[in-house]
Formats: structure tokens, sequence, C-alpha cells
């Protein structure tokens, strides 16, 4: 991934260019809108194929996708787990816009 430009906060551009570069490999992963709001937590078996999936605009929600953040682990779900847990801390114990599952263990 040191070959794929950073973009701000360390976000990513979402775009075929730069997410072909995200290696298949497990891990989570963060969508944001344009102002980088964090609008989508997900975690995957390959990184590289769900980002690919949410290019092909299968979800209208995640359409509003302009930037990402990986992070390559062998246990995805703990990860996306731990992502969640943050995530309702620091916004009033809301999900992101997107996600309709809470991952975090926590309801």
């Amino acid at each position: 991934m040191a070959e794929v430009e950073k973009t701000g906060e360390s976000f990513l551009k979402l775009d075929e260019k730069t997410v072909t570069k995200v290696p298949s490999v497990c891990g989570t992963f963060m969508l944001a809108d344009k102002a980088r709001e964090i609008i989508y937590i997900g975690q995957a078996d390959d990184l590289n194929k769900a980002l690919l999936k949410t290019l092909d605009g299968f979800n209208s929600c995640l359409s509003k996708a302009s930037f990402f953040q990986v992070s390559i682990n062998s246990n995805p779900k703990k990860g996306a787990a731990f992502l969640f847990a943050k995530y309702k801390e620091e916004h009033g114990g809301f999900l992101p816009r997107c996600n309709k599952i809470d991952l975090s263990g926590n309801k």
C-alpha cells in the first residue's frame, strides 16, 4: 500500500485506480463521504474485492463514498467490532449511516 497516494487524514481516494492497489487479504475498511465523514464500517475476507464491489454502485447509500481506509488483519470480525465500538463511543451510540447491523457486539 506504500505506493497508494494518501489524501488527508489517512483516507485514500475511492476510485478504481487506487482500489486495485489494495491487496486481496482479510481486514476491515471504512468508507467516508466527500467531507470525510465515515458512512460505513465493513469487514472482508478480501479487501480488494469488497472495495471493488462498492465501486459497482450496488448500494445507493455506499455510492456516496468518496474515500476509504483499510486495516489488514487476520480477524476482521474482531477488527470491525473495535471500529464500531469506537465509532459509537464518539457518536452518541449511533452507527455510521450506511450500516444497518451493529458489529460491535454491544447493542
